[in-house]
């Protein structure tokens, strides 16, 4: 019997990574896990009826292979409880731990993030190495790659600089470091990954706010402008290829214990990739204020996204009350997510030393199409796309806007 445990699970990433050890296929890197000889225990201080799950991703929690736990893993108190194997057998052993617990949301305080990326993570893993009765086969930390320090003309590789850019992903760092310390006083088999932009169905803050923002452009006839320019990179990973990564290195432990890895596809996505697509999703004019304008927005950069978060939350909400539509999807990007920082990573070494193989090797209108239908069908997001079928071509897509001056992003 293979046993997984999954902390923060029933999160964005956690549910897809359910999916993808529960309903596997034969070309699914969970395939050598059977079916039939699988436990799946999942932590999370927030309970799956609470976490607007579509319909496919609630009844896996319902599935009799998995146990659920409802732990606040900041809380050490809490450990025995979220660590104790569903057998009761204090010697039986996890095969997997896969750490996806954290404060993701942008803008909290710096002690918040303390106690839930940082404390949390160090805690979990010393746990995890000094407490069972023996390590799990592998132990995965979920980082992020905004890790790295911003810039445009060399994508991150692992031993790129450091120098977060967001509040979170300074903590992100510091628990990367506590975890790795005690992975290596403890012989821990660790693998650390820094994941680029994550969407797919679930998503609520990677490329949803602009999803959800561009819904408010409809039959306005407005331009949805975003500050800087179409250039700003915006590198980004499907979140089913995130799972398979982390099925990969369980069936590959020794050739990822101990290290990092990136985790980013091959589009090399920027604003003109995402903002183009959306256009085209909701026949909408999208551009780009440029830097000149936006450096004038920085002086005033808090005032700047206020106002620009102001004009999509109020229509956003009406467009949904038009249509009952009770959502926990939102228009609002924080500020740190609206300065010319660039996500540019490379996601290559996972596949060059691992032969791990991207099954969304990049963003297309058709992922971006579904992530949205997704949301639509949970009942979280009102059905305003005006395309029905999408060009195999790029289209508009890869061309420049003609814009007028307006701030919106």
């Amino acid at each position: 019997m293979t046993s997984v445990l999954i902390l923060g699970g029933t999160g964005f990433v956690a549910r897809n990574l359910l999916s993808q050890l529960l309903l596997t296929t034969p070309s699914s890197p969970a395939a050598a896990l059977s079916p039939a000889l699988l436990h799946v225990k999942v932590v999370d201080k927030k309970h799956p009826k609470m976490q607007h799950l579509s319909q496919d991703h609630s009844a896996l929690y319902d599935d009799e292979r998995v146990t659920f736990a409802q732990c606040d893993l900041s809380r050490k108190s809490m450990l025995d409880k979220a660590f104790s194997h569903p057998s009761g057998d204090a010697s039986a052993k996890w095969d997997l731990i896969v750490n996806l617990a954290a404060e993701t949301a942008n803008g909290c305080s710096h002690s918040t993030y303390e106690a839930r990326c940082l404390n949390l993570s160090k805690n979990c893993a010393e746990y995890a190495s000094t407490q069972l009765s023996a390590p799990p086969t592998l132990y995965v930390e979920m980082s992020t790659a905004a890790v790295y320090a911003s810039q445009s003309r060399t994508p991150a590789k692992e031993d790129a600089q450091l120098s977060p850019w967001t509040i979170q992903a300074q903590y992100k760092l510091k628990a990367e470091e506590a975890v790795k310390e005690v992975a290596h006083h403890n012989t821990l088999p660790l693998v650390i990954f820094r994941p680029a932009i994550i969407y797919g169905n679930g998503d609520k803050s990677g490329l949803m706010p602009r999803a959800v923002a561009a819904a408010t452009y409809v039959n306005t006839g407005e331009s949805m402008n975003f500050l800087w320019d179409g250039a700003l990179r915006m590198n980004t990973v499907h979140v089913v290829d995130v799972c398979r990564a982390v099925m990969h290195a369980y069936q590959n432990p020794s050739q990822f214990s101990s290290k990092i890895f990136n985790l980013s596809d091959y589009g090399d996505s920027d604003q003109q990739k995402v903002n183009g697509y959306l256009g085209e999703l909701f026949g909408i004019n999208v551009g780009f204020v440029g830097r000149m304008l936006s450096n004038v927005a920085r002086i005033n950069m808090d005032g700047a996204v206020e106002v620009a978060n102001e004009k999509h939350l109020q229509p956003w909400g009406k467009l949904c009350a038009e249509r009952n539509i009770d959502t926990v999807l939102s228009p609002f990007i924080h500020r740190e997510l609206l300065e010319r920082n660039h996500v540019n990573v490379d996601g290559s070494a996972i596949s060059t030393s691992t032969g791990f193989v991207y099954q969304h090797p990049e963003l297309t209108p058709q992922l971006l199409k579904g992530m949205i239908m997704d949301a639509v069908e949970t009942k979280l997001f009102p059905d305003v796309l005006v395309s029905d079928t999408i060009p195999e071509s790029e289209g508009k897509a890869g061309e420049e806007t003609k814009i007028d001056n307006t701030i919106n992003f």
